[in-house]
């Protein structure tokens, strides 16, 4: 499966929801969306369904810079390192 980012602007900010499978070669998509986003901004990762560890280590990075990945499946956070409590739902 393919990427899809959507740039959402909320009352409370501005969220990108991204669908599919985070691989390494959907990198730079993301990449180069989140250059153009106004910090401070959320992830929507409810329908984030893959990622390999390229991808999980670029959303670790993300939650380290500030970030707020919601919406985390069980399997997504446990690679992350995030217990349940950890998990902001979107």
């Amino acid at each position: 499966m393919d990427i899809r980012l959507s740039v959402i602007q909320t009352d409370s900010g501005v969220l990108l929801k991204v669908d599919g499978t985070l691989t390494a070669a959907r990198l730079p998509m993301l990449e180069t969306t989140l250059a153009t986003l106004k910090k401070p901004f959320a992830l929507d990762l409810s329908e984030l369904r893959a990622s390999d560890e390229e991808g999980i280590r670029a959303l670790r990075t993300l939650r380290e810079e500030g970030a707020d990945l919601r919406g985390l499946s069980p399997l997504i956070a446990l690679r992350l390192g995030l217990s349940n409590d950890d998990v902001e739902q979107p």
